[in-house]
């Protein structure tokens, strides 16, 4: 009986010396992938150990990535943008594989943290990630500051871009168009009214009823 006592204490003193000394490694800690495709965010324990009972994976410490809690996934407070396009690979969590597994999205450029629970300590590690677009795509790629405003992280003063509607722009157009046309027309108009001709003053002088003074005349003889 003693003997057996004295081997659960080395057990347990073993584990503990290994769970102060475990590390968590992410080898990669910068990463460029392309949208729409699958990246794999490697992280494993050095040494190798059970990592099966909890996971985390988060994005810029505030967007839930991938949760393996208590040995089960938890996809209630997942970020939208996550919804089935992330996986473990569970049948090496007990040899100390955690890497995430993440189907792409542009909106997925950001800070990635690793975080595990071995013995009585949680151990982190980081992955930058940028996603690209796909060659002949007019997307631009996310930098990490703006991964962080589109999760909930904007700067002071942040405000809603101002972006202005292709409808308003078309309007203009047409408005000018129709300003040019409605121009056009006045001015012809005005090239061709005829212009109406003043009469020159009658030399003879008109008496108060138009007739002339000599015609008057010549009447009353």
């Amino acid at each position: 009986m003693i003997e057996y006592c004295k081997l659960f204490l080395l057990v347990a003193l073993w584990s503990v010396e290994v769970s102060n000394t475990a590390e968590l490694r992410c080898p990669d800690t910068s990463l460029d992938a392309e949208a729409d495709k699958t990246v794999i965010l490697p992280c494993w324990t050095v040494p190798k150990m059970d990592v099966g009972n909890k996971v985390e994976w988060v994005l810029n410490d505030t967007v839930d990535v991938h949760l393996l809690r208590n040995g089960k996934p938890e996809f209630d407070h997942q970020g939208k943008d996550y919804k089935d396009r992330t996986s473990l690979f569970d049948s090496q969590l007990g040899t100390g594989n955690c890497s995430l597994r993440l189907k792409t999205k542009m909106t997925h450029t950001g800070r990635y943290r690793c975080s595990v629970r071995i013995g009585d300590e949680t151990k982190h590690c980081f992955i930058s990630l940028t996603i690209r677009p796909h060659e002949g795509s007019n997307s631009t790629p996310l930098n990490l500051s703006d991964s962080n405003q589109l999760h909930g992280t904007n700067s002071p003063g942040g405000g809603n871009d101002s972006t202005f509607p292709p409808g308003g722009i078309v309007g203009i157009i047409v408005g000018i168009i129709v300003i040019i046309i409605l121009g056009v027309i006045w001015k012809r108009k005005m090239c061709c009214k005829p212009i109406q001709s003043i009469e020159e003053p009658n030399d003879h002088n008109e008496g108060e009823e138009g007739i002339p003074l000599e015609q008057g005349h010549l009447a009353s003889l």
